[in-house]
């Protein structure tokens, strides 16, 4: 494709087959329409992406609720330790958020940098979580 565009940017006449008219036109307008197709696949992408983060961070959110209500049972040491842990998870999933919204605003080139970075981070949380839950329950 990268080849195609090259080629397409760089002839200096047009393209002419025995019999026929100049085929130039008719490429531009077919390469414009597949860099179009391009671009919004990769916008559904960081859409489908944007999605998932934000189920996955409701997730965590109802288990930080769930493991609160748990923490009730415990003694007040292990409640207020238990609750100090899930103050810290809680901020740091709140620290990701506004990441999470300038993500769905960067360019292709930095949004696959930003998505791994992300997805490394929601990923974080849900093991600490997961470790604070263990160690609790």
């Amino acid at each position: 494709m990268v080849l195609f565009l090259v080629l397409l940017f760089f002839l200096d006449q047009p393209v002419v087959f025995a019999g026929q008219a100049s085929l130039g036109p008719a490429i531009a307008q077919n390469t414009q329409m597949v860099v179009n197709e391009s671009s919004e696949a990769s916008e559904k992408k960081k859409e489908e992406f944007y999605r998932h983060l934000q189920s996955q961070l409701k997730d965590f959110d109802h288990k930080i609720d769930e493991l609160k209500s748990q923490g009730e049972v415990l003694r007040e040491k292990a409640r207020n330790e238990l609750l100090v842990r899930l103050e810290q998870l809680q901020s740091q999933k709140n620290e990701l958020l506004p990441k999470i919204e300038t993500a769905t605003r960067s360019s292709e080139a930095a949004w696959e940098d930003i998505k791994v970075g992300l997805d490394r981070a929601v990923t974080d949380l849900k093991v600490a979580l997961e470790q604070a839950a263990s160690n609790f329950f």
